[in-house]
């Protein structure tokens, strides 16, 4: 039953992002800020609306990076510096993903039905 629950709520939110009906965050999601909200909104909105219409200074003044020295980013210490032990180090990853399946059908292909692809132009 669990895996039907995730396979529409991937596929609403497909639908959701794909027609343009806008996005609403779960009532009990009460630890994410309203600025984050709005910039997540404004990222997976329609082109007319979404974030960058005036370049990276629609990012500068949005109230999510307020504090940020824009100026200065490059030099500053980032505040997580993760230690890895080699270039394939995954420790600071969570395990709870599940090993890649290959079958030949999933909830990750509803939004692709009826597309095709092809490398030639």
């Amino acid at each position: 039953m669990q895996d039907i629950n995730v396979l529409i709520y991937r596929y609403r939110t497909y639908g959701i992002l794909l027609l343009g009906l806008g996005w609403l965050f779960p009532a009990q999601m009460t630890d994410v800020s309203e600025n984050a909200k709005d910039l997540i909104r404004r990222l997976i909105c329609s082109r007319e609306h979404r974030l960058g219409q005036n370049g990276i200074e629609d990012f500068k003044s949005h109230p999510f990076f307020s504090g940020i020295d824009w100026d200065n980013i490059q030099n500053c210490e980032a505040p997580y510096i993760p230690e890895v032990s080699s270039p394939t180090d995954t420790s600071n990853f969570d395990e709870t993903m599940p090993p890649p399946s290959h079958t030949a059908f999933s909830g990750h292909h509803l939004p692709f039905i009826g597309f095709t692809y092809t490398s030639s132009w």
